[in-house]
This record gives C-alpha cells, structure tokens and sequence, in this order.
C-alpha cells in the first residue's frame, strides 16, 4: 500500500488535536503503530541481540508499547491526569519520571 502525500500531511495536521486517533488510509494511528511495533519487535528478537540479563533488545520497545496498549500518548496522560485533578499538582511528585509513558 502506498499512502497519499495528502493524507499523510492532512493526518500530521489533525494528530496534535486527535492524537493516537487521528485516521491515516483507513486506520487510526494506533493500529498502524501496532502494525510496525509487531515489525520492529519481529526483527530485534530475530537478530538474537542479549544484554548481561539475559534480555533481548525489544525490552526497549517497551515505552512504545504501553502507547500503543494505553492508545494514549504522553501529552493525553498528562492531560488525562490535570482533568481528573483540575490542577498540575501532580507535578510535583518527585518520583514521577515524566520521560517515560505511564503513571
């Protein structure tokens, strides 16, 4: 399949208002993302890579899956968490680490 410059541009435009939900060729961004993470995860368990655990590299394909489980990303957490509590208190939570997906 190929996708449409049009489409992709009016998707890259409509994203920061629907996020993950935005429509691309007839699915949201979501599913396309899952689409790809199931490529990218298939090649890295592939390629036999493993750390000093034991582990292979798909451990960091995992802040991409939680967006993909949770069909949200970061900014709609954060926006999700300030409408539960009408302020940004949670801000100040000092063991939060606002680099990674997921409270």
């Amino acid at each position: 399949m190929k996708w449409k410059k049009e489409n992709v541009m009016n998707a890259y435009l409509e994203s920061p208002k629907k996020g993950l939900e935005t429509e691309l060729e007839g699915k949201k961004l979501h599913e396309w993302g899952n689409i790809f993470f199931d490529i990218a995860k298939r090649g890295l368990v592939e390629r036999k890579q493993v750390n000093s655990k034991g582990n292979d590299e798909t451990v960091y394909l995992k802040h991409v899956e939680n967006v993909i489980k949770n069909k949200k990303n970061r900014a709609q957490l954060l926006l999700d968490q300030y409408n539960k509590t009408n302020n940004l208190d949670f801000f100040k939570n000092e063991k939060e680490n606002f680099n990674y997906s997921g409270f």
